[in-house]
């Protein structure tokens, strides 16, 4: 007999998933551990009596050294017995191992619904009436960049790149990922298209810069409006959270909507146009360290005095929410002062007063057009009470003594911004730290996760 049939499974080996390892006993070894003992067969038991009663009697019977009993067969059924045990061990594991994934795969989706943001004005299509949006989800950054590449490193791609990170291998995208529109972002957008058609007609060039402070969306709205008369900057740096302090994810959704408005002015970027740079308005807003508010708080980006004055800039309007209560964000006090300081002059404008006629006890300025006409037929009509909202844009632009107009005494065109007397706010970071939780959060699950990994606390804060 050959070595592998005098050989007989004797115990097997499992991990928690699969078979690792079995043992092999040869007779050889049983016959020389147990020479005295014979092999035979259980099925010549005596009429009466049950095998094991037969084999117990035979080994009784038998003197001490001549004890018979069937080793093999005992040794295999011992074997079996051992295979039964651990495979149920292993199904049983393997039961409690897959109960254990979906747990774990319930509280992560319980963590991403707490971290995927709800859409308050979703719509299926962007403003050009189709769904040509879907195409730019993944290349929101490439489709956002100024032509102007001197402009191009002022960039900030922290929001814009979210979209293509969640998406990933995907041709759809997450519910959340959507365009969005508001009454006030369309409003918004109305008035950058009257800003749009001022500047054109004053002669605006590089020597201007805008900067949009409004609530995100509406920030991007207005430089939407204001996309075929300047090159966009955006300049938005907090990652979406469905709890967030700051609505990002509203900022995102506008991105998508009014993206082919952005899209249609790129082929006049290398034109000598002003610079509009798009801020998230409420990237300071209150925060008291809730644990279950997460943190994405930010700083502006924005270019020093320097780097504006080899920009080109020479002017500066900074685009608030409201008329009359000029005040910059505690993050741009040290800017401002900086540019003026350096000769750069820098003006306030309310967006609620564009489209507003002016205040009654102020006299007209009228606009070049009018100003180049005899005196016969210039205008009397107040400017601002005429069928567009840019004449009255034109009254505020000529009252800061820009363009051939003359400074006057309204709060916006005498305002300016003093040193610091506190400490600058610092060590935000738009939620940063957390990116790799947030972006996996937001991403769909397809599949099952894996048992390692954790995903941390996302609703810490980054400063105070």
């Amino acid at each position: 007999m050959s070595d592998a049939a005098d050989a007989f499974l004797t115990e097997v080996f499992f991990d928690s998933r699969s078979l690792i390892a079995v043992r092999f006993t040869s007779t050889q070894h049983v016959k020389s551990t147990a020479a005295d003992l014979t092999l035979g067969g259980l099925d010549s038991a005596p009429s009466g009596e049950t095998s094991s009663d037969w084999v117990k009697g035979r080994a009784s019977d038998a003197p001490l050294g001549k004890r018979r009993f069937s080793v093999v067969p005992t040794i295999i059924a011992i074997a079996v017995v051992g295979v039964v045990v651990s495979t149920i061990a292993h199904l049983v594991s393997s039961n409690s191992s897959d109960a254990s994934l979906r747990e774990r795969e319930a509280a992560l989706q319980a963590q991403a619904e707490r971290v995927i943001p709800t859409i308050p004005s979703p719509s299926t299509v962007g403003v050009d009436g189709t769904d040509s949006w879907r195409a730019g989800v993944k290349s929101l950054s490439a489709d956002f960049e100024p032509v102007r590449e001197d402009l191009r490193p002022w960039m900030v791609r922290t929001l814009l790149d979210v979209p293509r990170d969640v998406v990933a291998g995907s041709t759809t995208p997450p519910s959340w990922i959507v365009p969005s529109v508001s009454p006030a972002d369309r409003q918004a957008f109305d008035r950058g298209v009257a800003m749009a058609e001022t500047l054109q007609s004053l002669g605006a060039e590089r020597e201007l810069a805008l900067i949009i402070d409004l609530p995100g969306s509406q920030a991007v709205a207005a430089a939407a409006g204001l996309a075929s008369m300047c090159d966009v900057v955006i300049t938005v740096d907090n990652l979406p959270h469905r709890s967030g302090v700051v609505k990002s994810h509203e900022t995102l959704g506008a991105l998508l909507y009014w993206r082919s408005k952005f899209l249609a002015s790129r082929k006049d970027g290398m034109l000598p146009r002003p610079s509009a740079w798009v801020l998230q308005g409420d990237r300071l807003a209150p925060y008291a360290n809730q644990p279950d508010v997460f943190d994405n708080r930010s700083v502006a980006k924005l270019p020093s005095s320097a780097a504006m004055r080899g920009l080109g800039v020479k002017k500066v309007l900074y685009v608030r929410p409201d008329a009359d209560k000029p005040t910059e964000q505690d993050d741009l006090v040290d800017l401002f002062v900086a540019l003026e300081k350096d000769g750069i002059e820098v003006r306030h404008l309310g967006m609620s007063s564009v489209g507003s006629p002016p205040p009654e006890t102020y006299m007209p300025v009228e606009p070049p057009a009018a100003q180049s006409r005899p005196q016969s037929q210039a205008s009397t009509k107040p400017v601002g009470r005429s069928s567009g909202s840019s004449w009255m844009l034109h009254y505020w632009m000529y009252r800061y003594g820009w363009y051939g107009g003359r400074s006057s005494g309204v709060a916006d065109t005498l305002y300016r911004t003093q040193p610091r007397v506190t400490a600058p706010t610092t060590g935000f970071d738009g939620g940063a730290s957390k990116r790799s939780a947030i972006v996996s959060g937001l991403t769909p699950r397809t599949s099952k996760p894996s048992p390692g990994g954790s995903w941390g606390r996302v609703g810490g804060s980054s400063g105070g």
